[in-house]
């Protein structure tokens, strides 16, 4: 009995092999990242459920505007998914999402980012 792997990332194992990880004593939340980590795009669409209202309410504390906090809210969670091969058991995901938009709302308050209107696409 070996952990499975996905042929893209062939030394991840895949969230599937539930037992091995509860024998190691990670939580749901560390179980969903290491899937994210291998791609997979449901274990990615239930952190974003869980997530998404946080990050909602850290961009707009920030910034006052309900829209650009959506915007601000996604790009964090785009950033989550093209860096998911850096995924490790010891990750933090609302410390990585609270840096993503604090640096968001940084460059969009000093002009360096530009949100177009419905330039962001819906997970």
């Amino acid at each position: 009995m070996g952990i499975k792997t996905d042929r893209k990332y062939s030394k991840r194992p895949l969230y599937s092999d539930i037992k091995l990880y509860n024998m190691q004593g990670l939580t749901d939340e560390q179980l969903l990242l290491l899937d994210v980590r291998c791609g997979n795009k449901d274990a990615f669409d239930v952190l974003l459920t869980r997530y998404i209202e946080f990050t909602n309410k850290v961009a707009f504390r920030l910034l006052r505007n309900e829209e650009s906090a959506g915007n601000i809210s996604q790009l964090a969670f785009h950033d989550l998914w093209e860096d998911r091969g850096k995924i490790g058991k010891d990750f933090l995901l609302k410390t990585y999402l609270s840096q993503k938009i604090f640096k968001y709302c940084k460059d969009l308050r000093n002009h360096r980012l530009i949100l177009p209107a419905n330039s962001i696409q819906k997970y």
